[in-house]
């Protein structure tokens, strides 16, 4: 499997890439905020491989879409953009600190407690979450500060993991389990606030569609079900709870075993994966047939990983499974890529519009951003790994 790469040389702890910037996390807890278009701009390759270029760094949904679909049934078209990607794959691009110099929009102190356990940026602000609570600050482009150096505390609870959609958080505390915290200004400050959906053990809370997935290393994942739906009283549209669904009920068979495991479930699909493979449920939560709502879509071959699952993950171009000694991707083609050694952090941007090929790494002296762009080229309705494309761009 080949994929796209760009290092950026720096001791880095986290990363985060929004509406053209990028945002890194040093690892002295300061946070430098680059221009991302202009960087990619920079780059100096062929005029033939700028639009596979900008589709790999600055616009993920250029080749998406059903108007595109015509094209590519044009077989030298297809493999036309194929060879582009892969000729840009083999160039080699990383920016020295000179060049990242040229693209500092500010470099600030860090107004959220350091080291955080995660963080998110949805709708112009950027939420944090640590053994301190969840905090909140402004951040966008009207601003001096990119990121706004007040920050504001939304909850005290040692918070893992946070994933935000639906104009809500979800929030994983651990032994204290999953909770939602709702953003909408005119929900107040009730005292349902935030709210407790899950008991057990949570570490990574993920989205599906309206409902929350809580993973967890000590025990099976749990899917707090929640449809989408029209309040006629309210005059809005609300996230109604149906109930609360183990993984061992999603999968019909017990998921802890004794042997190394992890569910996890993002937008369309729920993964269980062991050391050789992953099973993969299709979640359906409108059908209305209760049968169809969670289809087995069997079991995918992986390279056998060593020691414990750490933590996995989906994007639209495939399953990322963290082990003790690496990450394992599997994309939607069923290609495997191997890429060793302990990250200080990684993450993948689902619910991104320009960035869902973006896979970050964060090692002890660079950040390596990779870009999968295969999945341009596989039928979304009926991929087994990966997930769907959640709405046409």
């Amino acid at each position: 499997m080949q994929t796209l790469k760009l290092i950026i040389p720096g001791s880095y702890y986290d990363s985060q890439i929004y509406s053209g910037r990028l945002y890194l996390w040093s690892s002295d807890g300061s946070i430098s905020t680059f221009d991302w278009d202009g960087l990619i701009e920079s780059v100096n390759i062929p005029d033939h491989l700028k639009l596979a270029l900008v589709c790999a760094f600055q616009r993920s949904e250029y080749l998406y879409g059903d108007h595109w679909a015509l094209i590519f049934q044009d077989v030298e078209i297809k493999t036309s953009i194929e060879n582009k990607f892969k000729e840009l794959a083999g160039m080699h691009i990383e920016f020295s600190q000179k060049d990242l110099y040229r693209f500092v929009i500010r470099e600030q102190d860090n107004p959220f407690p350091f080291p955080h356990s995660d963080s998110v940026i949805y709708s112009n602000n950027l939420y944090t979450g640590s053994q301190s609570g969840v905090f909140s600050s402004a951040c966008n482009k009207k601003n001096k500060n990119p990121i706004s150096p007040r920050s504001k505390k939304l909850w005290d609870g040692s918070t893992l993991s946070i994933s935000a959609s639906y104009k809500t958080l979800g929030i994983s505390a651990g032994s204290d389990g999953l909770f939602q915290y709702n953003l909408d200004p005119d929900f107040g400050q009730s005292r349902y606030n935030p709210r407790p959906l899950i008991s057990q053990h949570s570490n990574s809370a993920r989205w599906l569609f309206a409902s929350l997935f809580s993973s967890s290393y000590l025990n099976e994942g749990f899917l707090a079900d929640f449809v989408n739906e029209y309040n006629d009283e309210e005059q809005r549209r609300q996230r109604i709870l149906r109930g609360v669904i183990p993984s061992s009920d999603i999968f019909g068979h017990q998921i802890r075993n004794g042997s190394p495991t992890l569910t996890w479930g993002v937008h369309d699909k729920i993964c269980f994966a062991t050391q050789k493979s992953v099973e993969v449920v299709q979640y359906s939560p409108y059908s209305k047939n209760e049968e169809e709502r969670f289809i087995k879509l069997g079991l995918v071959e992986t390279q056998s990983l060593q020691g414990d699952i750490v933590s996995g993950d989906s994007a639209l171009f495939g399953f990322i499974i963290e082990g003790e000694d690496g990450l394992l991707v599997i994309n939607s083609l069923l290609e495997s890529a191997w890429f060793p050694g302990e990250p200080v952090n990684w993450r993948v941007f689902p619910k991104s519009k320009f960035y869902t090929n973006q896979f970050h790494i964060v090692y002890d002296d660079h950040l390596s951003i990779h870009s999968f762009n295969q999945d341009y080229f596989v039928d979304q309705k009926t991929k087994k790994v990966g997930i769907r494309l959640p709405r046409p761009f």
